[in-house]
């Protein structure tokens, strides 16, 4: 699936469910995710994958979508999940976590307070796609952050078109 096919796909769903599909094209191509589990939407993701002649495969958890063949392939697949009743942005290689984000949330305001990535997935940029997972999830919430990590607050000074999210002390 090309990224036009999937924008498609994304309208159609927007339109036919009133629910939004996002497109992620990170950490090992393109897929897609829906914010909770919808059984109308996912039969209607993979039916409208298997007119296009597209494979798919679908988490066990129904939220996240991966186009194309993933049997047999030796590289990892590795996706980024926002989790808000965790608290969290984790880092997937398939359904083995591998990385994660934590915050606190106080009213408007996230705390980013630890990234952690396992030492053997190091050095791809995965601990940057965690953070800015959870800075895109607090911008279209409309809440503010204090990064308390370390890795975040270097994340902010290399991102400064996301300063304006920073929580004023």
């Amino acid at each position: 699936m090309d990224f036009t096919q999937a924008a498609q796909l994304k309208r159609y769903v927007n339109e036919k469910f009133s629910v939004v599909l996002h497109i992620h094209d990170t950490c090992g191509g393109l897929f897609l995710t829906i914010d909770e589990p919808n059984e109308y939407v996912k039969e209607f993701v993979i039916s409208y994958c298997k007119s296009m002649g597209i494979s798919l495969t679908v988490s066990e958890d129904g939220k996240t979508f991966f186009p194309g063949d993933l049997a047999g392939k030796e590289s990892s697949r590795i996706w980024i999940a926002f989790e808000m009743d965790r608290l969290r942005a984790t880092a997937y290689d398939g359904d083995t976590g591998i990385g994660v984000c934590t915050f606190s949330a106080e009213g408007q305001e996230w705390t980013i307070e630890h990234t952690y990535v396992e030492p053997s997935y190091r050095d791809r940029g995965i601990a940057e796609k965690l953070v800015e997972k959870v800075v895109i999830e607090a911008k279209a919430r409309g809440v503010k952050i204090i990064p308390v990590c370390s890795y975040a607050r270097e994340w902010f000074d290399e991102h400064r078109e996301y300063k304006r999210l920073l929580k004023e002390v």
